[in-house]
């Protein structure tokens, strides 16, 4: 039997068409190997018609399976957007810095500038399979954003490449490399990383697909270096439901403030036909000295997301550090809109 005729017979006999399988399986965004497992795990033992057989086969070939890709798959999209800067020049807050006894007053010049940002994204994506449940994956993202009040420009970009590799049934391990640059009037930000992680599908057994993850992170950046480890969890439930948690912890540094430990929730759902994601950070940061003053940060962003169509997301949030030199504490507003225009 062919090749292709053992693949639809197989098809036949464990899958459903999509739109009797879970649906949920689509909430998670950027996770791949969950949705494919979910979907997988959903269909078992239904029946499926010949289209619905060609896309789970595509989604499987792109993870290295039946075969893999005949060649290199590459994909691209812009994405317009418009938001609000509290600080698009990268500049200091406007107020005195008092510690202790003393007043400093800032440099009228290099005070932080706010406004709407008119922006462009572009991203563009590519994947080699290189094996059964293996395959590399790099991508590219940057973006500029103009104020036509204040005529500044900010500029970013991101490269990243990851290795994906399935170890045995349910196991994974996973390295990522990656590299980013945000430009601004008055400041300039690089960082760099390498990732290694190992994961496992249905780490517990609670009724949702899940995948645990572990994580150990090398970051560098443009005045430190520290090493960070991470845990996480990301679960499809029923009843129109997909949450992720996230915690992670950092290595302790000497006069030199650092993230020490931080976590992350999110929950995406459907009401009413349409898709809400919301989005819960918090980071403490200590090491840090101010003219022999120490310093330690906490930083809460929280955040709502929805599709207004199939191409454009509208996302409010609201984003407050307390600091322990209230020179720096900082409390905001978020909204941005983008739109998504996709191209292969």
């Amino acid at each position: 039997m062919k090749k292709s005729s053992s693949l639809s017979v197989f098809f036949y006999l464990i899958c459903v068409s999509f739109s009797l399988a879970n649906p949920n399986c689509f909430l998670i965004q950027g996770n791949e190997r969950l949705t494919n497992h979910c979907l997988l795990e959903t269909v078992k033992g239904k029946l499926v018609d010949e289209q619905t057989m060609q896309i789970v086969v595509s989604r499987l070939q792109r993870e290295g399976y039946f075969g893999g890709l005949e060649k290199p798959s590459f994909n691209g999209a812009l994405f317009p957007d418009v938001y609000y800067s509290e600080n698009i020049n990268g500049g200091n807050p406007n107020k005195k810095l008092v510690l202790g006894n003393l007043e400093f007053d800032g440099d009228p010049n290099l005070i932080a500038k706010e406004g709407l940002m008119i922006g462009l994204n572009a991203s563009a994506s590519g994947r080699q399979t290189i094996g059964i449940g293996r395959y590399l994956d790099g991508n590219a993202n940057f973006s500029y954003g103009f104020s036509p009040e204040h005529n500044l420009s900010i500029d970013s970009a991101n490269l990243s490449i990851c290795s994906k590799n399935r170890l045995k049934h349910n196991v994974h391990a996973d390295l990522c490399v990656s590299s980013s640059k945000l430009d601004k009037q008055i400041t300039t930000d690089s960082t760099k990383s390498i990732k290694a992680s190992v994961s496992k599908l249905n780490l517990v057994d609670f009724g949702a697909f899940n995948e645990g993850r572990l994580s150990i992170l090398r970051l560098e950046t443009d005045d430190y270096s520290q090493n960070q480890l991470e845990a996480s969890i990301e679960a499809i439930h029923p009843d129109n439901l997909a949450t992720s948690f996230r915690l992670k912890v950092g290595q302790g540094l000497t006069d030199q403030l650092a993230m020490k430990y931080g976590f992350g929730v999110s929950a995406t759902t459907i009401l009413k036909d349409r898709k809400y994601t919301f989005n819960l950070n918090h980071e403490y940061s200590d090491g840090g000295k101010l003219f022999g003053v120490n310093r330690t940060d906490r930083s809460t962003n929280i955040s709502l997301s929805t599709n207004l169509n199939a191409s454009t997301t509208i996302s409010v949030g609201y984003w407050d550090r307390d600091s322990s030199i209230n020179y720096f504490d900082q409390s905001y507003a978020t909204i941005r809109m983008t739109r998504s225009i996709s191209f292969n």
